[in-house]
């Protein structure tokens, strides 16, 4: 299927201090919970925001180049109509 789109930079802070945001919020609420670490996030510097960021740009770049193969193969219907096309064949026969 069509590959996912990646996390970005904040999400990726968010899921790896979710604990320390529920617990800071008094909360397992999801908008709640975004709330709280969205003011953290803000707070923080470009220095401490660099670890986050740069796993979400190499996300981006493999899911673009998954995005690129996936199209390429067309739109991902390539891979399913040969296996559609083998089946139609063999119900033939």
């Amino acid at each position: 299927g069509q590959p996912k789109k990646p996390p970005t930079g904040f999400w990726l802070y968010l899921c790896e201090n979710r604990e320390v945001f529920e617990k800071e919020a008094g909360s397992k609420s999801p908008p709640v919970i975004s709330k709280v670490a969205g003011k953290t996030w803000k707070a923080l510097s470009d220095a401490q925001k660099k670890p986050f960021e740069d796993k979400a740009a190499k996300a981006k770049a493999e899911y673009q180049e998954a995005m690129e193969e996936w199209k390429n193969s067309g739109g991902g219907g390539g891979d399913d109509k040969d296996e559609d096309e083998e089946e139609d064949g063999e119900e033939e026969q």
